[in-house]
């Protein structure tokens, strides 16, 4: 069920509709502190 709201999310996002997902952004951020905290 989470997994298909996902893919619903993302969908809706590359047809450029409104959505609950984080955008590219924010989702950019969070890999790169992620990365950061895992290289540390």
């Amino acid at each position: 069920v989470a997994l298909k709201r996902q893919l619903e999310g993302v969908a809706r996002l590359a047809r450029g509709e409104t959505h609950q997902l984080a955008t590219l952004e924010e989702a950019l951020n969070v890999q790169e502190i992620v990365e950061a905290i895992l290289a540390s």
